[in-house]
């Protein structure tokens, strides 16, 4: 359990890597050029290709954000090769190619190939990329010639070389191995069927340390061969035996008279051949026929092969062997670590997972960056009980009983590439809201690239500002083996004291508002009149004036005055002409009454009524703009001996 101190000294979290070591940017113009990409790889432009102003832009996914352009469904057998490059350029047709060099881990190029996978810019699905296979800086890279940007990664496979088997026999010479043979006589299957072949090497360091570590069921392995797959594409027994001929281990030659296959086993007691079923490895129990530097035997069935040389007399004990070889093969002793930061206002995770021989350098450097380390709590282990005879009723005295694992052996477990965990944040604390982690919370181990590692800011569950107990649980995904899947579940705990909590609790400190003077105006000003009417004053800069009897915007107020009382005049002046017209309608409208007939006058009284009552619409509009302005007058004054007042009352306080 880990307890977490202040981390004041701090002003922000560790960085785990240089962020600007991942990005490259790069302006080739006209001339093209050759331009350097981040972890050595580099991309070659033409001339003519871009203009002085277009960019190209390589980025490399940092570990913490590999899930978001990583491949989500690759197969077992196919890893991770390559730094993740993702290019991008303001030029989205290249009407050339470009080259792009992107180094790889180095791999058995004899049972491995190299492949190259894409992701087109604006497109989802993943497809292989045509590459050729080149040395760049001393070190093996892959060549793309593109017309288009996108993301690619370098993975491996396996090589598989397949072949068709009908119903009339087939003798197949594999490519991959010129020992390798496999013969299907007449009628041993009623259909046609198709096979493949793969080998999946052993490393000799591999073998000395299950040797080594593992001293009951490997000690008297010698050496071994790959492993060798036969498989069909249908699952089936055959009805005649087929013949495989196999090589032997490297270093391991029989002395054969005549040098032909006319060996037996019974001569070497010291060669197993084993073959993989559902429950395990088995011995090969058909007659073997031996040369120089190859085994011949007959099987029943396709699966999984391997030629062991053993001590004499010891082959049934390779099944235990080869189990063991084969669950360390693409495996290692691995370690997990929690580390954490703390600011006021921020806490930081990392979940980081290595190789258990990095384990010391791996936490030297976090604590030397400014983490913490959390020490993770194992999971009890559950031990299937091991039979135990006896050769009586009584039980053995307690020094024969099989010793208890030790606490570091409990501990211990293997990783290899993809091994994933899912991160689970529990207790007093959880994840922020903005935290990757929601969206994706796996934690994915890739054996061939530097670090392995997720990030995560969590924060208190609940706003009261007592000491948390935080709780991060690790569970491994795609484990069906109950003890496996235990041996492989880790809690860390996290405490966090109460100091810390109130700090990050603590609210922002909230800063003092200014009050600013307002400055003096010199040129325009705008006066708005209860936001409809506006009127544009041009004057001089404000001084105030001597004799304090008088408001300092005295002529301002003067002017406002006289304009109001122009438009007032004009429109008194409006009205009284509008009363004379109609008094000259009324005299027009007398004089035809006397004077007309009576569809006449009525025509006439009908147009005077209607003139009459516009002019007097008008008139009240008149009068009602009349007063609108008078008021707006009053309050425009109001306001500014009122700003006079609160200049004053701001001068008086600064003083």
């Amino acid at each position: 359990m880990g307890k977490l101190e202040n981390n004041m000294n701090v002003n922000a979290h560790p960085q785990l890597l240089d962020e600007t070591s991942l990005k490259a940017s790069h302006a080739p113009g006209r001339k093209g050029g050759v331009f350097p990409l981040p972890f050595g790889a580099k991309v070659i432009v033409p001339e003519v290709l871009f203009g002085k102003k277009d960019t190209i832009t390589c980025s490399v996914a940092s570990p913490d954000s590999r899930w978001q352009t990583c491949p989500a469904h690759l197969p077992s057998y196919e890893h991770v090769n390559s730094e993740i490059y993702t290019l991008k350029s303001n030029v989205h047709n290249l009407k050339k190619s470009i080259m792009v060099q992107i180094p790889f881990h180095p791999v058995n190029s004899e049972f491995h190939e190299v492949n190259v996978k894409g992701k087109w810019a604006g497109e989802a699905e993943w497809v292989n990329v045509g590459f050729l296979t080149k040395e760049l800086d001393n070190r093996p890279c892959v060549e793309l010639e593109l017309t288009r940007l996108g993301t690619f990664l370098v993975t491996t496979t396996p090589k598989t070389e397949t072949f068709d088997v009908t119903t009339q026999g087939c003798l197949y010479q594999a490519r991959l191995s010129h020992q390798i043979t496999v013969r299907f006589p007449k009628k041993a299957i009623d259909q046609n069927i198709q096979c493949a072949l793969q080998i999946l090497p052993i490393p000799p360091e591999k073998v000395q340390h299950a040797r080594e570590q593992y001293i009951q069921e490997c000690n008297d392995v010698i050496a071994v061969t790959e492993f060798i797959d036969v498989i069909s594409n249908v699952q089936c027994n055959f009805r005649r035996a087929v013949t495989l001929k196999l090589p032997l281990p490297v270093g391991v030659e029989l002395d054969v008279e005549g040098g032909g296959d006319a060996a037996t086993s019974e001569g070497h007691n010291d060669i197993a051949v084993l073959y993989k079923t559902s429950t395990g490895w088995e011995l090969v129990e058909s007659q073997y026929k031996f040369s120089r530097n190859t085994v011949t035997f007959d099987v029943k069935e396709l699966t999984r092969f391997c030629v062991v040389h053993c001590v004499s007399g010891r082959q049934k004990k390779m099944k235990d062997a080869l189990s063991t070889i084969e669950g360390k093969n693409d495996k290692e002793r691995g370690e997990i670590c929690l580390f954490l930061s703390t600011k006021p206002k921020s806490w930081k995770a990392v979940l980081e997972v290595f190789p258990k021989r990095l384990a010391d350098t791996k936490i030297s450097d976090r604590k030397a960056q400014g983490f913490t380390l959390v020490t993770k709590t194992l999971a009890p282990v559950l031990e299937a009980p091991a039979p135990v005879r006896f050769s009586n009723r009584r039980p053995p005295p307690p020094s024969r009983l099989p010793p208890k694992p030790s606490r570091d052996e409990e501990g211990a477990f293997d990783i290899q590439e993809g091994v994933t965990w899912m991160i689970d944040v529990a207790g007093d604390v959880k994840t922020e809201v903005t935290s990757a982690l929601r969206e994706n919370n796996h934690l994915r181990y890739f054996s061939r690239l530097a670090e392995s590692y997720r990030t995560f800011l969590f924060e208190p569950l609940e706003s009261e500002p007592s000491a948390l107990e935080g709780v991060i649980n690790l569970v491994p995904v795609g484990v069906r083996d109950e003890q496996l899947r235990n041996r492989m579940t880790f809690t860390f705990k996290v405490e966090l004291e109460e100091s810390v909590v109130v700090e990050y609790l603590a609210p922002e400190p909230v800063p003092e508002e200014k009050v600013e003077e307002k400055p003096k105006v010199c040129g325009q000003e705008v006066l708005s009149l209860s936001g409809t009417l506006m009127i544009l004053l041009i004057f001089d800069t404000v001084t105030p004036i001597p004799n304090h009897h008088y408001h300092p915007h005295y002529h301002i107020i003067i002017i406002i005055i006289i304009i109001t009382i122009i438009i007032t005049i004009i429109l008194i002046v409006i009205i009284l002409i509008l009363i004379i017209i109609i008094i000259i309608i009324l005299i027009i409208l007398i004089i035809l009454i006397i004077s007309s007939t009576i569809i006449i006058i009525i025509v006439t009284i009908f147009i005077a009524v209607i003139i009459i009552i516009i002019i007097i619409i008008i008139t009240t509009t008149i009068i009602i703009i009349v007063l609108i302005i008078i008021v707006l007058t009053i309050v425009t004054i109001i306001n500014i001996i009122h700003l006079h007042l609160n200049q004053l009352g701001l001068k008086r306080k600064h003083i």
